[in-house]
């Protein structure tokens, strides 16, 4: 036996349907199909139940309950006697509706815990940086519904927004925010009115972009290509921590591949092989201060021809600052920014600013140990040799 109505419906249809089939079998007259349309009634519940635990426990329809249509045919005066099957429906009402309430409340009550668990994950510095706290939040069994997932989301993305205005607070990487955008479709899908304006969401946008181009680029490493590229190519620019660093290079080695040749090679070598050595100095230090002098922006000729005819201008095109922002193609300091960084302070803060504290860090950071040692090691080399020529006599060198 069968109560006539569609696999998973709702309690309440169930319900409805049980009562109506109750009222033609008696449970003394019909005992067999009265524990046929029980047995019935208690599989559409399970399922009904099954379904609500993966869905969410749906909203009842406006109307009169089936208890109260039962009570009133209980005590409707045309009956002189309580029906016994009307009364067994009615407490099986009662006892069905208690637990959809309750399975309601217990569902309501894991939304706000999970919803609650958001926030306070995004509100701790430490925690929100680690993506495996996210992930674990978004392996919520009942975040695998979609309606429910948007509407976290929802709760979620204007505290987000708020955060990354704070320019107090420390920024969300770039993971954890294409995580979080992956999982609640902020930026993928435009057909939905989240709780924020129109302009926070097309920054969003920009932000989320610039966060996959962060994870996709690979850190910069400096090694000798770059030096050679720096000191000896005329195209392109420099900025001042790469000046020095190049000059701090480049002098040493010119130095002491110099003394080599003069103790190496016979009388006749020497001094033309020397001068080479120091030519091709001079031409990577005027390269170097032709990039210096483009990144300021000064042109080029005059430039020059002003430091010919007074040095000490020199001086001033080296320590001169970019003429244009860090995000400017071509700008030199560029590649040691994260895009992530520089779009979210750009887009929801008072503006992009990259001290000298971070330039020279995050340069100094990115050297191969190759290089790195090579910049510690040839000034000490120097400075040793001409500590030895002090004690010596110069004319042993």
């Amino acid at each position: 036996m069968t109560l006539g109505v569609e696999p998973y419906s709702d309690l309440r249809t169930i319900k409805r349907a049980y009562a109506r089939l109750l009222k033609d079998v008696h449970p003394e007259e019909r005992p067999a199909e009265f524990m046929a349309l029980r047995e019935a009634y208690e599989r559409a519940s399970v399922m009904s139940a099954r379904e609500a635990a993966r869905t969410g426990p749906r909203e009842p329809e406006p109307g009169p309950a089936p208890a109260e249509q039962l009570e009133a045919a209980a005590a409707s005066p045309d009956v002189h006697e309580p029906d016994p099957a009307l009364l067994e429906a009615l407490r099986v009402q009662r006892e069905q509706e208690q637990e959809e309430a309750d399975a309601r409340q217990r569902f309501n009550l894991r939304m706000q815990a999970l919803a609650d668990a958001f926030i306070e994950v995004l509100d701790d510095p430490q925690r929100r940086a680690d993506p495996a706290i996210w992930q674990a939040l978004l392996s919520t069994p009942e975040l695998s519904n979609l309606d429910i997932r948007l509407r976290h989301g929802a709760n979620l993305l204007p505290a987000v927004i708020d955060l990354l205005e704070a320019p107090e607070q420390s920024l969300l990487p770039p993971g954890v925010l294409v995580l979080l955008d992956d999982s609640f479709h902020w930026t993928q899908d435009q057909n939905i009115n989240w709780p924020v304006s129109e302009e926070s969401m097309q920054r969003l946008c920009l932000l989320v972009g610039a966060a996959h181009r962060s994870i996709a680029s690979a850190p910069p490493r400096t090694g000798w290509g770059w030096f050679f590229s720096s000191m000896f190519r005329p195209d392109g620019r420099l900025s001042r921590t790469e000046f020095f660093t190049g000059m701090t290079l480049l002098l040493p080695a010119a130095f002491l591949v110099a003394f080599a040749m003069a103790i190496l090679l016979p009388q006749q070598l020497r001094d033309a092989v020397i001068i080479v050595i120091w030519l091709v100095a001079v031409y990577a230090v005027v390269i170097a201060l032709i990039k210096r002098i483009r990144d300021s922006g000064t042109n080029i000729y005059i430039a020059l021809v002003l430091g010919i005819a007074f040095p000490v201008m020199n001086l001033l095109y080296i320590f001169a600052n970019s003429r244009d922002p860090v995000s400017t193609p071509g700008n030199p300091r560029a590649r040691f920014v994260d895009p992530y960084v520089m779009a979210a302070h750009s887009l929801f803060r008072s503006g992009f600013r990259y001290g000298i504290q971070q330039r020279v860090r995050r340069f100094f950071l990115s050297m191969k140990p190759s290089l790195a040692w090579s910049l510690i090691l040839l000034p000490v080399a120097v400075a040793g040799l001409l500590t030895l020529a002090t004690l010596l006599g110069a004319k042993f060198f």
